[in-house]
């Protein structure tokens, strides 16, 4: 529960008159070019400056910290705010002196943590000028760092990349600032750590307050994510042979299809009668850039989806395989370019073939997901497992997104293999 000494009020709540100057604020970050405005000010200034949430000045930002959050402190005059960063350019808005937090979501888990540090951190950061210390690089998840950080770097004009610093976080970055035109890169291992110990703040990468466009089709950043598989940045593991290559996603990190393992070895071996000479290719968990591949597959939940490909491919004798589990961002969308066909969950798992590569293939999960599996991801050719067939296996209300379910594998593995064969003769 957040702190009795700290009031929470949603975004979606503000009031036209009492709140006119936080709406204020967030009318400043819903400018489609306020990314590319906030970086070149800050390169030409070492400043920011955004509209006051307390007079009808502007307030001015030198300072700033990391705490899950990019944080960046605005004054006016005496009075201090705070803005966070997350998937969008600003998640939340935290009133110091009048302990308000403004915010997209109400959250307690999550915001009760965040406020206090929010708090706690500000009056040290809060006393001294400072620089800007770059572009934060990197989200914790890969689905949020290619639909709402990566394009909108694409997005910005040539001129502004040029001569900014990346801060490409170790565990975070899927991608390197050269992938976007940067060529002043710093690989941090601990973002709070590396920010703290300087004067200065950082500005994070997201989509505009209120932006609809989640999964419209950013041309630009497309053509940049093809120019990957033609570079040929993999060798060819497959023999291919004219044979297809079928793409399987095994990432049974959370949202468990607790048939799946069945279904699979029971889809394989139909495959491999029909297509004696196929490959496949296995996908698990995907390694950011600067992770180190070793010390990344240590990782238990890797671990695991490294064992699940072990466990599918001893059940054979012998099949054609590659196995991209621990492979980097980079990798898997070249291999994607080069699947026929593929098999994975229908959320983040789905992203390099359904999204990138546009291939054609067949999708799955949770009944409850079904309208995130719509409204945030893009499908334009795969086929959804109809969800009258599955069954979620937890209480109707619990959250959807760690929510196992349950699919008969006979009924599974005849819509797939159905779908695979239509594929292959429409490819021909």
């Amino acid at each position: 529960m957040i702190s009795e000494h700290v009031k929470v009020v949603k975004f979606s709540e503000l009031d036209g008159v009492l709140d006119r100057l936080v709406i204020k604020v967030l009318d400043f970050f819903r400018d489609p070019d306020v990314l590319g405005s906030m970086i070149l000010e800050a390169k030409s200034n070492n400043f920011l400056t955004i509209p006051s949430i307390y007079t009808d000045r502007y307030a001015c930002c030198t300072q700033g910290f990391f705490c899950g959050q990019n944080a960046l402190i605005f004054k006016d005059k005496s009075e201090i705010f705070i803005v966070t960063q997350l998937s969008s350019l600003v998640y939340g808005i935290l009133d110091v002196d009048k302990r308000i937090f403004y915010s997209q979501e109400r959250n307690p888990g999550r915001q009760d943590a965040l406020v206090r540090q929010l708090i706690s951190k500000v009056d040290v950061r809060s006393r001294s000028d400072g620089v800007f210390l770059g572009i934060i690089n990197g989200y914790q998840r890969p689905y949020h760092y290619f639909y709402d950080k990566a394009p909108f770097l694409c997005n910005l004009d040539p001129s502004i990349i040029s001569g900014s610093k990346f801060l490409s976080v170790r565990d975070r970055a899927f991608l390197p600032a050269s992938f976007f035109g940067g060529s002043d890169e710093v690989i941090v291992d601990d973002l709070s750590e590396y920010i703290d110990n300087r004067e200065g703040f950082a500005i994070d990468v997201g989509h505009p307050y209120k932006f609809e466009g989640k999964i419209r089709v950013n041309d630009f950043f497309d053509e940049k994510i093809e120019n990957i598989f033609r570079s040929g940045c993999v060798k060819n593991e497959t023999k291919k042979n004219g044979a297809p290559v079928i793409w399987i996603g095994v990432c049974q990190e959370k949202r468990r299809w607790v048939e799946f393992h069945d279904a699979i070895r029971m889809l394989i071996n139909i495959i491999i009668i029909d297509f004696p000479n196929v490959s496949f290719i296995f996908d698990g968990l995907t390694r950011p850039e600067y992770f180190d591949e070793i010390d990344f597959k240590n990782i238990a939940r890797v671990k695991n989806d490294s064992l699940a490909v072990e466990n599918v491919v001893n059940s054979f004798n012998g099949i054609d395989y590659v196995n991209l589990v621990g492979r980097t961002a980079k990798e898997k969308l070249a291999w994607a370019f080069k699947t026929d066909f593929f098999i994975s969950n229908a959320l983040t798992d789905s992203m390099w073939c359904s999204r990138f590569a546009m291939k054609s293939g067949v999708c799955f999960s949770s009944r409850s997901s079904e309208s995130e599996v719509f409204r945030q991801h893009r499908h334009p050719v795969a086929h959804i497992f109809p969800f009258e067939y599955v069954h979620d296996l937890g209480d109707e209300g619990e959250n959807w997104s760690k929510m196992d379910f349950s699919i008969d594998p006979s009924l599974f593995v005849d819509f797939t293999v159905s779908r695979l064969k239509e594929s292959l003769v429409k490819a021909r």
